[in-house]
């Protein structure tokens, strides 16, 4: 049986058991004690009247204009002898008769009255007299044929409200029992879904007690439990992407080692069995170091790479502008040897980085750019801030790499320049280690061409909680 209905006939039962309840005692109580209180509240009120009017009677006073002032409409009274024959005849028939007998009354202060049924049961009223001064009686008849009506009335008025509550309580039932379990139900399937993984929107929260409570609970939950979730699928994204770079690393390495390993041991076998050209000994002893110089720059590029894509980069706050004085002392000499200038403008800003990678950023950068540049060229870094970003533009004037380039760049052991050169070419791991660092510190970066030259930017996160001392 599902919860709705469940609450429905239990809280149904439960109202409609408890309105019976009510009913039963109220009807016993009425059937006990209705007839009894009702009469005695009457009795008491007659008893206190005939004393009042007695005594307005013996002033002088009209019967019936009393019994008009004091509102005494529902009572039949008149003035008879001591024998109970009327007095005042002018406002009874002829032939009326005073039909009962004069003892079994009862007394109370000072009036004599008797309770009165007749014998077809329907009929019940309360004789009621006091004798006055002059020996005359004043006599009340109170009819109570009314009640029996009244408590015939009042017992079908019952029944209809019985059928009333009835009524009333099927649909209130059905309407209470379905907005209670309505929320328990959306957070049954909310749940459900949970518990397979699958996020559905929040819940509606419609109320500050124990429900709302628990829908606001289960709301965060699928909150954290969906944002841990896709961190863990980032996370495991990230680590396949990295395992997918270290895999074509090393695929990349053992073909870029081929060639100059074949070279080298080529000449030295050449020179080792004295053969051809290779019986000059002096000579090709300094093309051998040529490979191996590529080779240890190679290494130790290659290191650097696979440490950066494996640790996790420290970050801290430093100024900008420190970092790239310092890295300018590793590159002024390579710009002055080729006659080349530098120029700066850089924002004086604390930034969130890795110190050393980000030197070495600049200094790779500004070295590729002078590699690749004219004699007599110029580099320009500039910075600009947006917000909380900063980002950095370094311009290698007079420059240009071909478009069809661009897209391998960050590729690792793809140059540009395709001889081996150590004067002319690197080991085309320079821009992948950069991305590998730029990458770590959520960096945005591009490089392209432009009127003035090649165009390299990246952006770097600025720490909004510290000002510069």
């Amino acid at each position: 049986m599902k919860l709705k209905s469940k609450i429905f006939y239990k809280l149904f039962g439960l109202m409609l058991f408890g309105f019976l309840i009510v009913f039963v005692i109220q009807l016993i109580a009425k059937n006990l004690f209705f007839d009894t209180l009702y009469i005695n509240k009457i009795h008491d009120r007659n008893i206190v009247e005939i004393n009042e009017v007695a005594k307005d009677i013996e002033k002088g006073h009209d019967l019936y204009m009393i019994l008009f002032q004091r509102d005494l409409t529902d009572i039949q009274a008149y003035i008879t002898d001591s024998n109970f024959d009327i007095i005042i005849e002018e406002y009874f028939p002829d032939d009326f008769e005073v039909e009962y007998l004069s003892e079994g009354f009862t007394s109370q202060d000072g009036v004599n009255y008797q309770i009165i049924e007749e014998s077809d049961g329907n009929s019940l009223y309360t004789v009621y007299y006091k004798e006055l001064t002059n020996g005359n009686y004043l006599v009340f008849e109170q009819y109570l044929s009314g009640l029996i009506t009244a408590n015939e009335t009042l017992n079908l008025i019952d029944i209809y409200i019985i059928i009333g509550m009835i009524i009333f309580l099927l649909p209130y039932t059905y309407w209470y029992s379905r907005k209670f379990s309505k929320p328990l139900q959306e957070m049954n399937v909310q749940v459900n879904a949970l518990s397979n993984l699958e996020f559905l929107p929040p819940l509606a929260v419609k109320s500050n007690d124990e429900i709302g409570a628990l829908t606001k609970s289960i709301n965060t939950v699928s909150k954290s439990l969906e944002k841990s979730i896709n961190k863990l699928k980032d996370d495991i994204e990230f680590e396949q992407y990295k395992d997918k770079n270290r895999r074509e690393l090393i695929a990349s390495l053992s073909h870029e080692l081929k060639t100059p390993i074949s070279a080298l041991r080529a000449v030295i076998e050449g020179m080792s069995d004295r053969v051809g050209k290779y019986k000059d000994r002096d000579s090709y002893l300094l093309s051998s170091l040529d490979y191996l110089h590529y080779m240890e720059t190679l290494s130790k590029d290659l290191i650097d790479a696979i440490n950066i894509e494996s640790t996790t980069i420290s970050i801290n706050s430093y100024k900008i502008k420190d970092v790239f004085d310092q890295s300018i002392r590793f590159v002024e000499h390579n710009i002055n040897s080729k006659n080349q200038s530098l120029s700066s403008d850089i924002d004086d800003c604390v930034v969130l980085i890795n110190k050393d990678m980000i030197q070495r950023v600049f200094i790779n950068l500004i070295n590729n750019g002078s590699k690749y540049s004219n004699s007599g060229a110029t580099i320009k870094i500039t910075t600009s801030i947006l917000d909380d970003t900063l980002t950095v533009e370094i311009l290698n004037t007079e420059a240009y790499i071909n478009p069809g380039d661009l897209t391998h760049l960050f590729e690792p052991f793809y140059r540009v320049e395709k001889s081996r050169n150590k004067e002319t070419g690197g080991s085309g791991l320079g821009l992948f280690i950069i991305k590998s660092i730029l990458e770590g510190h959520q960096s945005i970066f591009d490089i392209k061409n432009t009127v003035e030259g090649v165009l390299f930017t990246f952006t770097l996160k600025i720490d909004t909680n510290k000002s510069l001392q």
